[in-house]
C-alpha cells in the first residue's frame, strides 16, 4: 500500500496539483488543518502513520515548534512549498 502524506496548505492551484502529484505517486494524502495545534498536528502525524509532510512555508512554525518537542519526523522528509 502507498505511504500516507499529510499536507498543510490552503486549497490553491499548487496545493491542488501537490495532491495529485501525492495520488500519481500511490500515496495516500492526509489534509492538516493549517490551524492546528502542535498537539492536534502531532496527533494527525502520528496516527496516520506520516512518513513525509508537505507544507506551506507561512505554516512552518507549528511544524518547528512540533519538532523542537518532538521529532516525529525526519526533517529531510519535510517539504516545504511557497518558498522564495
Amino acid at each position: 500500500m502507498g505511504q500516507n502524506h499529510p499536507m498543510g496548505s490552503a486549497l490553491n492551484l499548487r496545493a491542488r496539483l501537490t495532491w495529485l502529484a501525492i495520488a500519481r505517486l500511490g500515496a495516500i494524502m492526509i489534509p492538516v488543518n493549517t490551524g492546528y495545534t502542535v498537539r492536534e498536528l502531532d496527533y494527525v502525524l502520528g496516527d496516520g502513520g506520516a512518513s513525509h509532510l508537505v507544507v506551506h512555508q507561512d505554516c512552518l512554525g507549528t511544524v518547528q515548534d512540533l519538532l523542537a518537542q518532538k521529532p516525529v519526523l525526519d526533517r529531510a522528509s519535510i517539504h516545504v512549498v511557497g518558498a522564495p
